[in-house]
């Protein structure tokens, strides 16, 4: 189960009124401002956001913005949610399952990647300037789940179809990761980097939008296109095909061999490899 995030708990002490916690200011870390700065290996935290404009009305617009830092801006997002999600309450609910559906698909996996001295991860914090979502999820969500998700007066909680979403996603953090997922409320200055990219997504038409109902493999085939050439410039310019034999003998690559196939077929090319005339694809050394 989630619950509150403390900051004294990861910085050792309780926060003077001018101090607070900077989401990713370098590759997985955070930093205490207008304090003694330190790193926090052991935990992502990310800001999340969600707007609505002409909440309540059936011209409603939402979106959401999740940032993880301005140095793993692959992942931060800023993108148009369906019209059916267009109120204030549920936009912060898609922002939060939209950030938990990154950690549990990419960003931890690329976390530990990363990371190599023995530091596991262990603890997601949310930030959020939303005290519908940080008290749901830390207070009233343990009480819902053993009663079918109806409140104290018996009726269905209101949007209890994205809070099961949450907590099954959360749920699969703790049991399969061993990641703890802390939600921490913010005041709305304090989490201005994901407001910006929430209403970025509302100022343009080139916005994407997304559906956790609908979603888009194109964001998980890029991810693993991404991570074969990482493998493919680590193995010095190997051949696919050779990187595709060397999975087969258990060499602890973390690809799959359909994974490899699909960029072949693809006829994808390494650009340093054409480059040094090498071959679209590396150096045959067989």
């Amino acid at each position: 189960m989630a619950r509150r995030f403390s900051p004294a708990e990861l910085v050792g002490r309780a926060l003077d009124a001018d101090e607070t916690i900077e989401v990713g200011l370098g590759p997985w870390t955070q930093c205490l401002v207008d304090g003694s700065g330190f790193n926090a290996f052991n935990h992502i935290m990310v800001a999340i956001d969600g707007a609505c404009r002409n909440n309540g009305r059936a011209d409603a617009r939402a979106s959401l913005g999740v940032y993880f830092g301005k140095d793993n801006s692959r992942w931060n997002k800023s993108e148009i949610l369906p019209a059916r999600e267009a109120t204030s309450q549920r936009a912060e609910l898609c922002a939060a399952l939209r950030a938990l559906h990154l950690v549990d698909s990419y960003v931890a996996r690329e976390r530990n990647r990363s990371v190599t001295d023995g530091r596991t991860l262990e603890k997601l914090v949310i930030k959020s300037d939303s005290d519908y979502l940080v008290q749901a999820m830390t207070e009233w969500i343990f009480t819902w789940s053993e009663n079918d998700y109806r409140d104290a007066s018996g009726s269905p909680v209101q949007n209890a179809d994205l809070f099961r979403r949450i907590l099954t996603l959360v749920g699969k953090l703790d049991q399969e990761r061993k990641l703890k997922v802390l939600f921490w409320k913010v005041p709305r200055d304090e989490n201005m980097d994901a407001d910006r990219l929430a209403n970025a997504a509302l100022d343009t038409a080139a916005a994407s939008t997304w559906d956790y109902l609908a979603p888009d493999d194109r964001e998980s085939e890029e991810y693993d296109s991404k991570r074969v050439w990482r493998w493919h410039m680590r193995m010095a310019h190997v051949k696919l095909r050779t990187l595709r034999m060397a999975i087969r003998s258990g060499t602890g690559i973390d690809v799959t061999e359909e994974q490899v196939q699909r960029e072949i077929d693809k006829g994808a090319s390494c650009p340093t490899c054409v480059r040094m005339g090498n071959g679209p694809d590396g150096i045959d050394f067989d």
